[in-house]
């Protein structure tokens, strides 16, 4: 268990708490007084605004667009198409780097919009703004919380709408009354963390952010420790900063979880209301569902691929324009494009193993141990997946960049793979032990009674029984380390690509459609898995 800590904290704990060291320990000397000064100061608080505003936008216009989908996939006939639920995920399986250069593509000055829709051409300036960045993340996070308006929905027996309607209540006093006060506290959960994802989020604020001046606490802790003059005292500060309030939010949230939750579910069994539609409601209700994916998933993969399928960005889209020659310079081994791709996978082959061996340790610890060691231990291997990634990396940065640490890992490809480690440790520790917590404890003794060693034990009794697990936390890190950025982007050595860093340097020097065939390379195989995965968490669930 004492090494189990060791471990984490050299991994994740140490390079956390580098960050606050540099934000006030310098030249020897602590300096509060000049930490402060920074914290409040006029561009640090500008940056927070600009985080916060996106944030508080997202959430909102992301909640628009999830509550219909909720209310009709849980309230009518329609939510019996299983595969609805599949398809409403993908835009939260893209990457939403790639889904920003999508609509980039799309909306720019004779871009697919202009093309297609000349009459349309208007929207192009609105959406170069702030409107445009709460579009493309909000259509990115909508899908989160759709999952937690849903869950929330279906918790509500259909008895205490029915006790509603014996009494007389209105369709909108039931709603104001009834589902509002049973559904707020999963909404704010939900809220709370569509909230968080939005300010740690770097791909959207980087692409379509940078290019209309509206900066944010990611990208600007990436400008510090990238662009010269390199600043990591500034960069601590930011990082110190959306630290904070990311932990503020996590807390928030906990403390509503803790509090205002409500028993809907009792012994009796959970039957739900369906509401009968008339011919033009469930008309109605599908062109709701087609707007929304054909916003969030039609026009995103629409540009990918056409752009991708595109030989001279200039002759616009026809017949005579298209070319497969970017998907054969993408499979041709002597190119960059296929050298990345095979940098990703290698890289994310050796961390996905890495982190499922680091996750059986950790996660069989917790879930056996009883002690406050594992509760640290809990806490350390699932930190970096509450807070930002940004911060996550910038850490390992300090912490491996630092004159004191004697193992030169800085700029090699051994610090990539410890950087994809942290990040995707905690889907690993949290499949072992969801696992490893379905599994009694008198197998464990029974083959302890019969004389079976430790060793014996684990790979006769517990292993077999986590392996799904042990397989899907795998297969999860494996497939997010091929469309890792901000880890992959800060810490890469000089002149090494990977499938995610060679999409945006070509997307933002101007070879669009080079990049848009990667990506769309990446996103088919990627989002693919993903989907399976859900596929086969959802039948293992019915069983």
């Amino acid at each position: 268990m004492l090494l189990a800590l060791l471990s984490l904290s050299i991994l994740v704990l140490m390079p956390m708490g580098t960050i606050l060291i540099n934000s006030a320990y310098q030249d020897g000397h602590w300096h509060l007084t000049s930490l402060f000064r920074q914290l409040v100061d006029s561009y640090t608080l500008s940056v927070l605004w600009n985080s916060i505003q996106l944030a508080f936008l997202v959430t909102i216009v992301a909640t628009l667009f999830a509550a219909p989908l909720a209310w009709i996939t849980v309230k009518t006939e329609i939510g019996r198409h299983k595969w609805l639920d599949i398809v409403i995920l993908i835009p939260f399986m893209t990457p939403p780097f790639i889904d920003s250069m999508g609509w980039m593509i799309f909306m720019r000055p004779r871009g697919y919009l202009e093309q297609l829709l000349p009459g349309l051409a208007g929207l192009q300036t609105g959406f170069f703004s702030l409107a445009g960045m709460v579009l493309i993340m909000s259509l990115s996070l909508f899908p989160f919380m759709y999952l937690v308006i849903k869950n929330s929905l279906l918790r509500i027996n259909a008895s205490v709408e029915e006790a509603a309607i014996i009494y007389g209540a209105s369709k909108l006093r039931i709603l104001l009354k009834v589902f509002l006060p049973l559904l707020i506290s999963g909404y704010l959960m939900g809220a709370l963390l569509v909230f968080v994802k939005t300010i740690s989020e770097f791909g959207t604020p980087a692409t379509l952010g940078k290019q209309i001046g509206y900066y944010v606490l990611t990208t600007e802790i990436h400008r510090f420790t990238s662009t010269w003059p390199i600043d990591f005292v500034k960069a601590s500060v930011l990082s110190l900063v959306l630290l904070t309030t990311s932990m503020l939010m996590w807390m928030g949230q906990l403390y509503i979880s803790n509090n205002y939750q409500y028993q809907l579910i009792s012994g009796k069994g959970n039957k739900l209301r369906i509401i009968a539609l008339s011919p033009w409601q469930h008309s109605a209700c599908w062109l709701v569902i087609a707007f929304i994916l054909a916003l969030s998933i039609g026009i995103p993969y629409f540009s990918i691929a056409a752009t991708a399928l595109i030989d001279l960005a200039g002759l616009g889209l026809s017949w005579d324009n298209l070319t497969f020659k970017h998907f054969a310079e993408v499979f041709s081994f002597e190119s960059e494009a296929f050298s990345a791709l095979l940098n990703s996978i290698q890289l994310s082959l050796y961390a996905a193993t890495i982190c499922t061996a680091l996750g059986i340790w950790y996660g069989l610890t917790v879930v056996r141990g009883q002690s406050h060691l594992t509760k640290i231990i809990d806490f350390a291997s699932l930190l970096s997946n509450t807070v930002p990634g940004i911060v996550v990396v910038f850490g390992l940065i300090l912490f491996w960049n630092s004159p004191s640490n004697p193992l030169p890992l800085y700029n090699t490809k051994g610090m990539l793979i410890i950087t994809y480690v942290v990040l995707f440790l905690p889907y690993t520790v949290q499949y072992v032990k969801s696992a490893a917590e379905q599994i009694s404890s008198n197998l464990n003794d029974a083959a302890e009674v019969s004389g079976a060693s430790e060793f014996y034990r684990f790979s006769r009794v517990t292993l077999p029984l986590i392996l799904p697990g042990v397989i899907a936390g795998w297969a999860m890190s494996f497939i997010i380390g091929q469309r890792e950025l901000v880890g992959s982007l800060m810490v890469k050595p000089p002149g090494f690509e990977t499938s995610a860093t060679f999409i945006f340097s070509e997307f933002d020097q101007g070879n669009t459609s080079l990049a848009m065939a990667t990506a769309l390379v990446v996103v088919s195989v990627t989002v693919s898995m993903l989907a399976g995965l859900k596929v086969i968490e959802s039948r293992q669930g019915v069983r």
